[in-house]
This record gives C-alpha cells, structure tokens and sequence, in this order.
C-alpha cells in the first residue's frame, strides 16, 4: 500500500462490560515505544449505555483493542479513535449504532469478543438483555445479521474476532473431551469480516531485524517493576496454537447460514481436498470463517503503567480494524468512497492475484482450545488457499 495523501476518518473498538476501561496515560506509553514520530488521534468516547463510569482500572482488553485499533492507522493524521461501551450484547450495540447519524459513529469497527452461536439471544455471562428474542438463537443472531448489513449499506466495515478457543468454540459444556465443535458468533456472521490469529513460527531463510524503539529496551523498569521485552526475528507467520501459544485461533463453519456467493467455491475447494472431522458434517456447506488472519500472539500493551504480552484474536481484529481505516483515508483524500464490507472484495482479490494480496498461513491447525486439546481430533488445519482455520 503506497498513498501519501490522506483525509480524517475513524475507527472504533467496544466493550460490552460496564467495569471496562482504559487509561490514556497506557496510550501514550505504548505510543511513546511504538511509533517512531508524533501521533496524536482524537479519542473520542462513546458511551451508549447511559451510567457508565469512566474512571476505574483499566482493564486489558480495553487497552488491547484501541492501542492497536489506533496504533494501525498512525499514518491518518486526523485519526478519530471511538471508545464505545455497550451493556448488552451484540443486537443492543447495532441498535444503538443504527440510531446514531453517520457522523457521529466510527467508519471502522473491531469487535474482540465472542460468543457461543447456538446460545445467542441470552449473553454468555449469564446475562439477557432487554433486546434478546426469547431463547431462539437463531432468531436472534438473524436480527443482528439483519443490522450489520444496515451497517454495511451505510458503508461501515465490522472486523470480528474469530475466538481463542479453536474450532471448539465457547460452548460451556464443551472440553477437551468433546467430539462436537460450537461455531462462535459474531465472528460467525456472514456480514462480518471475521479475523483469526497467527504467530511467529521459526525462520530460516529471512534475516529480520525489527527497528521500533521498544526492541532496543529488551529489559526496562517501571514504577518499581521490570519487565523484559524479546523482539521477534522472524517473518514466518503460522497457526496461533495451544500450548505454543497461549490461544488457539478460532474457525470453522457457521451453523445457520450457507456459504454466501463470495466464499461458496472456496469452501468447496476446502472440502474437496481437505478431511474435516465427523462431528462438523451438519455445518460444512455453510459459511466458513474468518475471513481473514494477522498476528495474535505475544502483543504488547500497556495496562495501568505497565507493559504485558498478551494474546488472542482480541489483537488481530482491531490491528485488521486499522489497516482499513488508513485504506479509507487514503481514498476520501482522492474524493473515492470508504470500502464498507469487505468481504466480496477479500475473495476476488484472492481469485485474481492469491499470491500478490496474501501471505498464505498452511501451517498448523485449531484442533486445540486455550489450555487444552481435543483429545477427540476435533478441529481444522490449514491448507493452501482458503481454510477454516486462518481464512
């Protein structure tokens, strides 16, 4: 990508928690060791649901989701950063958006949280809000479809993570034992770009040497405390996996929705060419995510004066988030329209140039969850071209 023209935009990241919460002092620390020059985005907080009280601990999802959601877009600069806080699930948040004016709602929008999609309607916290639909999930989660391509129409773009659970999903009565995979949603929805996680695999043949400020600190102290920062040496992305990982990326076939016209051939071609296990068979002509992946495994943020690595789709997402809001500040500079939904795009670019758009992740598979694996052989592997497991 290569613009040096660029116009102001936005992206957004959500919490669906009301104790959720960021510090402004962790942005400017992890700004500070990241980036190379000034950056200074507006953050803007939006919150939908009244009540909610900014002043708390932050929490280090908050801190994930909009120190990369921002960080991405950096060359933008007249970057807009929504902090958005929502109580209820994702059909109270879309009805929110939908009654706010284009204006004063984000271009761009990541989603780091996830859900089991056979228990939509009621909140996996145990928790139902007052817009669920009974107990029908699929009632429900076809509601929310229904207003994320109202998003779409408006030329917002929605990134979703795709879980940290595998192709096991979030299902509560699901473990390591289980012989059944539970697609998560949103990150299912075929109105959504669902983003799964890679990591750093070793590397033989590219001598990388990595030039942010925060590499040269390997160990620094804060506020009494040290913590030491490895800086990575390779370019060679595969699957994000338990226990190599701390998450396994989240992927396979959703349960209520076929394959839409973008994906169909490639969900096909998977099948002709790949086993998939017993247990996915009701789902395997369905649509298939995510989408799309980027790196998910030891992030650094700040959190409460002090670094951490972290991981998780949680990181990919708003980092996938970022890199569209600086594609659509290059085209407003140009008088061209923001990309909306993405997807169809995503998928053509693959047909006509696979190997000039994406870098394709064919190592590892999601067979495991986070902290164990199935001891059943469920999951996906990667595979060359579309897979459900890295998109």
């Amino acid at each position: 990508f290569n613009s040096t023209r660029f116009a102001p935009t936005s992206v957004g990241v959500v919490q669906f928690r009301m104790d959720s919460a960021y510090k402004l002092t962790d942005y400017n620390s992890f700004i500070s060791y990241t980036e190379d020059g000034p950056f200074s985005p507006t953050i803007k907080n939006l919150f939908l649901t009244p009540g909610y009280n900014p002043n708390r601990t932050a929490d280090g999802e908050s801190s994930l989701d909009i120190q990369y959601a921002a960080a991405m877009a950096s060359v933008v600069p007249n970057l807009t950063v929504y902090y958005m806080i929502s109580s209820g699930w994702v059909l109270q948040f879309t009805e929110q958006l939908l009654a706010l004016n284009n204006s004063a709602r984000p271009q761009v929008i990541s989603i780091s949280w996830a859900a089991d999609e056979l228990s939509q309607s009621c909140y996996y916290y145990d928790y139902c809000s007052e817009y669920a639909i009974g107990t029908n999930p699929i009632e429900y989660a076809r509601r929310v479809d229904t207003n994320f391509q109202k998003l779409a129409l408006q030329g917002i773009s929605i990134f979703v993570a795709s879980g940290d659970t595998g192709a096991l999903g979030y299902n509560r009565n699901a473990g390591c034992d289980s012989d059944s995979m539970y697609p998560v949603y949103p990150g299912s929805s075929s109105f959504v770009t669902s983003v799964g996680g890679t990591m750093l695999g070793p590397d033989t043949t590219v001598a990388y040497r990595p030039k942010a400020k925060i590499c040269y600190l390997l160990t620094r102290c804060y506020n009494g405390g040290c913590f030491s920062v490895p800086c990575a040496n390779t370019r060679n992305e595969i699957t994000a996996s338990y226990p190599e990982s701390t998450i396994t990326s989240g992927g396979g076939f959703d349960a209520f929705n076929s394959a839409p016209s973008w994906q169909k051939t490639f969900v096909q071609n998977y099948l002709a060419n790949n086993s998939v296990p017993s247990s996915a068979n009701p789902y395997i002509n369905n649509r298939g995510y995510p989408d799309i992946s980027a790196l998910a495994d030891k992030i650094i943020i700040w959190t409460n004066g002090f670094p951490s690595l972290v991981g998780g789709t949680s990181a990919s997402a708003p980092v996938l988030a970022g890199m569209i809001a600086v594609i659509n500040s290059a085209r407003l500079a140009v008088g061209k329209p923001v990309v909306g939904f993405v997807n169809p795009v995503l998928y053509r670019l693959a047909e006509e140039n696979y190997g000039g758009a994406y870098n394709d992740v064919t190592e590892g598979g999601n067979g495991c969850g986070t902290g164990c694996c199935s001891s059943t052989g469920q999951g996906y592997n990667a595979a060359i071209g579309w897979d459900p497991v890295m998109g």
